[in-house]
């Protein structure tokens, strides 16, 4: 009888346990994934804002259409970038929205077009609450003498 007792408080100690542990495990995972997964994803964007400024350039300049611009930002068509695009001139004003059906509020973009009007390279989580998160990597673009002409920002909800 006392075998059994002694059996029942080491299966009821390792379930305990087992349980602790699986929510101590989900705790911490929440805790972490959200920030690994911005930066994996910012880590992956960031060149793709460099390349693609270069493109942007030629936008502001006029060599490119907006056309060509949309397709790129599209995400069906191969090798382009997997994210909506923003296109600012050097005063910070929106020139190219490559989704123009639902564009996130300027408010939550004005921060990063700062940074990248400044010459920052930057990455960031804008929103929060009911709004939809969104990470904005800003780059800016340059023209031949390396004086800021204009910002590009790619984002994709979160």
């Amino acid at each position: 009888m006392t075998r059994s007792a002694i059996m029942r408080r080491v299966y009821a100690s390792v379930l305990a346990a087992l349980i602790i542990t699986i929510i101590a495990v989900y705790i911490v995972f929440s805790a972490m994934s959200g920030t690994v997964f911005i930066k994996l994803r910012a880590a992956e964007l960031l060149p793709q804002a460099q390349s693609f400024a270069v493109l942007a350039r030629s936008y502001l300049k006029g060599e490119v259409s907006g056309e060509l611009m949309t397709v790129l930002t599209e995400g069906n068509t191969p090798g382009a970038v997997s994210a909506y695009a923003v296109i600012t001139d050097e005063n910070g004003t929106i020139l190219f929205l490559s989704d123009p059906a639902e564009p996130p509020a300027e408010a939550l973009l004005r921060p990063s077009i700062g940074e990248a009007l400044s010459g920052r390279s930057i990455y960031t989580k804008v929103g929060s609450g009911r709004q939809v998160g969104l990470l904005v990597v800003a780059v800016p673009v340059t023209d031949e003498s390396a004086a800021i002409i204009g910002s590009l920002l790619l984002y994709v909800p979160q």
